[in-house]
Formats: structure tokens, sequence, C-alpha cells
């Protein structure tokens, strides 16, 4: 997880997969629990619900990440997450920032996610899971200064 010139952060995963694992679309879901309960007693459950019916989960290719690198025959990968650092969506350090700090330290939540790989049509068709990560919130917020 590093920063990116003022704006948001970004993870970057390096990781090996089949041979044959190909996709058109990922998606990142922020699993149920603490980072949800955290958010919801600091920032009110009104966000978590309108996050969870607007833009959860985040489909990520091409705005957030890309499949560039999952190519058939290739076993390594790297896979690098934008968030707020897009631009279309850029969120600043000065903003960023603070309203981390204030969820590290209501309890500095461990966030837990999943990228999941397939195909959006209307939908996403999920055909598998791509990894899991997780984090502590101050590490984020760590990263982000």
């Amino acid at each position: 997880v590093t920063s990116v010139a003022n704006h948001g952060i970004k993870v970057t995963i390096k990781g090996t997969k089949p041979t044959e694992l190909t996709f058109k679309q990922a998606q990142l879901t922020i699993e149920e629990g603490e980072a949800w309960d955290c958010v919801a007693r600091v920032l009110g459950s009104a966000i978590v619900n309108f996050v969870k019916m607007t833009v959860h989960p985040i489909t990520l290719c091409p705005t957030y990440s890309d499949n560039k690198h999952f190519v058939s025959g290739k076993r390594d990968f790297t896979m690098t997450i934008h968030i707020g650092d897009t631009p279309n969506m850029r969120i600043s350090h000065p903003t960023l920032v603070p309203s981390l700090q204030k969820l590290a330290d209501a309890g500095n939540p461990l966030i837990k996610m999943r990228v999941d790989y397939g195909e959006s049509n209307w939908s996403f068709d999920r055909h598998g899971t791509l990894f899991t990560m997780q984090a502590q919130m101050q590490t984020l917020v760590d990263c982000a200064k």
C-alpha cells in the first residue's frame, strides 16, 4: 500500500496464478465485519447503506485497476488497485487521511477484502476468487501520509 501524489492510495499485489487464468472483470468486496461496523459507528449507518447500495462491491476494470497482467501462459502477475487517485475520482490526502484516522482511532478495525474475477454484462458473473487480503485501518492511514 503506497500513497499517490497527494491523492488517494494504491494497493499493489504480486502473486502467481494458474497459467490459463484470464478474466475480463474483477470486483473488490470489503467483507462484513469490523470495518463496516466501525464505519457505521463513526460515520453513520446511512453512509454504510448508501455505499453498499451504490458502489459496493467495486467494479475494478478498467477505472481502478486493469487486467493486462492476467494473460494466458503466464503464472506471475502484478495487480494495482487505485483508490482515490484516478482522474474521475480524486480524493486529496487532507480529506482522506483524517477520515481514515477517525476510523483507526475508533478501534483500528481489520479490513478484510476479497477480489473476485469474472465477467460483467448486466451484472457481475463471478468465476472465482483471485485473492484475499487484510489490513488494519492504521496501516492504510500510515501509507496515505
